[in-house]
């Protein structure tokens, strides 16, 4: 019968070597040899760029490289726990969003247990300005800066559909995770590797020593060879059936990352007689970057959603928030402006007319190059429930609305704004076919872009469905000016 695996993952400017003490010490549990196979999982991690023909691997193609292993070498391990040091632990846990992103939840249910020592979960502010100016070019090093963008969505995800999930099905994997944190750790500090994460704990050593037990009674040495045990008795997660109706955190087939897709070139009938480039973005619109302007859908009480929302408004809203190196919010910018605007137009605590827009500024957004938000009326709440209705017509006057306000900021005010990013307008939790939001959000952009085909625009999905519905009707479109012309 095949054993069970401890897989070891090291950290930056690392090897695999960096495991020998505690793997002796654990090949003399003769009760633990007899039921794990114990392995390594190294990759490149130069301190030095010393032949440009060879690249550094990110994070995600380490996360999938860490795929490849455990489905190859390590395929009949019925159980497996992993082991990782420093930023071993953000890969590891990518390697978690990946594969949750692609439906390979139930393959993942045979992880039993994930421990992590010294992981910068909110980033490393260790000789920070040094790293920066020294190590820019290194793609490994600028994830284990404070709240990295792909970091934090990693651990949000994970936090949602593995820390946290109810069940097992494609896309949530119930395994407990267990960060660890060194007392004398100057790189990473405690808040740090703790962060979020439930269990925790904190064992003597510093950013190297904590993996280094010198011998059975090392408290590092301990924890570990418990993990190890729990892991083989606690009960194996099985499949639990949905109920009718009720979906997966989010989505059943969201895109875990952002992706462009595009642009496809639109003969609109412009004045211009140009194209227009329509770009569709799928993926996390928090991680949207070089577009001026940046859409998002409110109640007509212009309340953005709480932070920790998976929405357009939530995820934008805590985007564009200062935050500090814990990932506390400072300033909400975004919201409090919103707020300042509903004060000044005596509307606070009121509703406003569905599709009016207001404009924010991007706040800590503009860092990657998004100069303004754009917040648009468009759910009225139903009494009583969690839901919105939302009306078509609502939907086209927001889109006017909201090109009516960028050439004021553009023409007037002298903003330079020529791109443009709007969600699916009403078809989140406003309930709308994603088809249909389309239609009625294309119908008033054509009307926009024949006045002025100045414009780049961007339509901005969250699931793969979403996403293959709207490239097929921008193609359509397209094909059809076409076959016009």
């Amino acid at each position: 019968m095949a054993k069970s695996l401890a897989l070891f993952v090291h950290g930056l400017f690392s090897t695999e070597a960096t495991w020998n003490a505690l793997r002796g010490l654990l090949a003399t549990d003769t009760e633990l040899s007899e039921d794990y196979d114990f392995d390594t999982f190294g990759y490149s991690t130069p301190k030095l760029r010393m032949n440009p023909a060879r690249r550094i691997p990110d994070f995600n193609v380490l996360a999938d490289r860490l795929a490849s292993l455990l489905e190859t070498k390590h395929a009949d391990a019925p159980r497996v726990v992993l082991v990782a040091h420093s930023q071993g632990g953000l890969i590891v846990l990518r390697f978690l969003m990946r594969q949750l992103a692609e439906g390979n939840g139930v393959r993942l249910s045979r992880i039993r247990r994930i421990v992590l020592f010294a992981c910068p979960n909110n980033g490393s502010e260790f000789m920070l300005t040094l790293r920066r100016s020294l190590l820019g070019w290194h793609t490994q090093e600028r994830e284990l800066r404070p709240l990295a963008e792909t970091v934090v969505e990693t651990q949000r995800r994970v936090l949602a559909d593995v820390v946290y999930a109810p069940h097992l099905d494609e896309h949530r994997c119930p395994i407990p995770v267990v960060c660890y944190a060194g007392d004398t750790d100057n790189i990473v500090w405690a808040s740090s590797a703790k962060s979020v994460f439930p269990t925790v704990g904190v064992l003597q050593g510093d950013h190297s020593s904590i993996i280094q037990p010198d011998g059975v009674t090392h408290p590092t040495y301990l924890v570990v060879r418990d993990s190890l045990r729990t892991a083989l008795t606690e009960p194996m997660p099985s499949p639990a059936k949905r109920k009718t109706g009720m979906a997966s955190s989010e989505s059943d087939d969201y895109h875990a990352e952002m992706t462009l897709h595009g642009p496809i070139m639109v003969d609109i009938g412009g004045a211009s007689k140009r194209p227009v480039a329509v770009a569709v973005r799928s993926g996390p619109v928090d991680q949207i970057a070089g577009v001026d302007i940046v859409c998002t859908s409110e109640n007509i009480y212009m309340q953005m959603a709480m932070t920790f929302k998976p929405s357009v408004s939530g995820r934008l809203r805590r985007a564009a928030a200062k935050k500090g190196p814990a990932g506390e919010i400072i300033e909400d910018t975004a919201a409090a402006e919103l707020d300042a605007w509903m004060r000044e137009n005596g509307r606070f605590g009121l509703p406003v007319e569905p599709g009016t827009v207001a404009a924010t500024s991007s706040g800590d957004l503009i860092r990657r190059d998004v100069r303004r938000i754009y917040h648009a009326a468009i759910g009225i709440p139903v009494p009583g429930t969690d839901r919105f209705e939302v009306s078509p017509v609502s939907v086209a006057q927001a889109v006017h609305n909201v090109f009516d306000l960028a050439r004021r900021e553009r023409d007037e005010d002298g903003l330079p704004l020529r791109s443009v990013l709007m969600p699916l307008f009403g078809a989140g939790l406003g309930g709308l076919d994603p088809a249909i939001c389309f239609e009625w959000m294309w119908r008033a952009l054509e009307q926009e872009l024949r006045k002025d085909d100045a414009w780049e625009v961007h339509i901005s999905t969250w699931t793969k469905a979403e996403t293959e519905i709207i490239l097929a009707g921008v193609q359509s479109h397209a094909h059809q000016a076409d076959v016009t012309s």
